[in-house]
C-alpha cells in the first residue's frame, strides 16, 4: 500500500456518473480513506461552490481546487485560500474574439456565472436551484449587458460550448498573451489565466498542507486533468479517458461507470 496522504479528484467522467451522482462503492472507499486521515480533495473545472454542494451531500470534508486551479477553497463552502484571475487586458481580448466568432460562452467570476446568451442557463442553475445561491452564494447574469458588466470584475475562466467552429476559434485565441487553453471534452474550450491549471492548483494545495507530491494521488479523464495527473506521485487516469491521456499517466484504473475511483483508492490508499 502506498503512503497516500491526499486524493485529489476530477468530477465529471471521474467521480460523478452520467446521472451526476456518485456510486455507493466510490462513496464508501473515499469515506474509509477520509476516516483513515487521508485528505479528500476536489480538483475540477467546476467552480468551488458547485463542488462544495456535491462534497457536502456525500460527506467529504476536504479542500477544493476549483475552476481548473484558479480558485482554491479550504473546505466545502469554506473560505478561499488562493485565487489567480485572468489579466484584465487578456480577458477583454478573449471576449472580443469570442464575439467575432459568435460563440456562446460562460464567464466565471467570484461567486458569479455570466452567460453570453440571454437564454442560456448554466447547468448548476437547474441542478441545484435555490441552493446554489442560499448555500453557495453564487449569482447568475445573462446577456450582452451582463457580459460588459462582468468584464469590469475579476474573471477566472471562460468556457465555450460547441458552436461548430472550435478548431478555428482555438487558433484565433492562441496568440492572445496571458491565457492558457485547455478542454474538458471534445466539444468545449476552457480559457484560463496563463500559468493556471489543475497541476499548479494541486501543487499549491499540497505545499500549503505540507504534503509532498509523492504522497498525493490524483484521478482524472481529460486534457485539463493531465497537469495534475503528471504532477502527482500517483497519477491515475480513468479507463474511459482518451488514449492520449492514458499514455501520459503512470497508472490506469477502471472506467467511471465501473467505479474506477473506488478501485484506485482501494489499491493505493486502503
Amino acid at each position: 500500500m502506498a503512503d497516500i496522504r491526499m486524493i485529489a479528484m476530477d468530477m465529471d467522467g471521474t467521480l460523478l456518473n452520467d446521472a451526476g451522482g456518485i456510486s455507493p462503492d466510490n462513496v464508501s472507499a473515499l469515506l474509509k480513506a477520509q476516516e483513515k486521515g487521508v485528505i479528500i480533495a476536489g480538483a475540477s473545472g467546476r467552480f468551488p461552490s458547485n463542488v462544495s454542494l456535491i462534497f457536502k451531500d456525500y460527506g467529504f470534508n476536504g479542500p477544493i481546487v476549483g475552476t481548473n486551479g484558479a480558485e482554491i477553497m479550504n473546505r466545502p463552502l469554506g473560505r478561499m485560500i488562493f485565487t489567480k484571475p485572468m489579466a484584465p487586458a487578456a480577458a477583454r481580448a478573449v471576449q472580443e474574439i469570442l464575439e467575432e466568432h459568435r460563440a456562446e460562452y460562460f464567464m466565471f467570476s467570484p461567486y458569479l456565472v455570466t452567460t453570453s446568451s440571454p437564454n442560456a442557463i448554466h447547468h448548476t442553475e437547474l441542478s441545484f436551484g435555490r441552493r446554489i445561491l442560499d448555500e453557495g452564494g453564487v449569482h447568475y447574469a445573462h446577456g450582452p449587458q451582463a457580459v460588459l458588466e462582468t468584464l469590469e470584475k475579476v474573471i477566472y475562466k471562460y468556457y465555450v460550448c460547441d458552436n461548430g467552429a472550435l478548431p478555428r476559434l482555438r487558433e484565433a485565441l492562441r496568440p492572445i498573451p496571458g491565457i492558457f487553453l485547455t478542454k474538458s471534452g471534445e466539444n468545449n474550450i476552457e480559457i484560463m489565466p496563463e500559468g493556471v491549471d489543475k497541476g499548479t492548483g494541486v501543487r499549491w494545495l499540497a505545499r500549503y498542507l505540507g504534503i509532498p507530491m509523492e504522497n498525493v494521488m490524483t484521478l482524472g479523464d481529460q486534457d485539463n486533468d493531465l497537469p495534475m495527473l503528471m504532477a502527482a506521485g500517483y497519477g491515475v487516469a480513468m479507463g474511459n479517458a482518451p488514449d492520449a491521456v492514458k499514455e501520459k499517466t503512470r497508472y490506469v484504473t477502471a472506467r467511471c461507470d465501473e467505479c474506477g475511483v473506488a478501485r484506485a483508492v482501494e489499491r493505493f490508499a486502503l
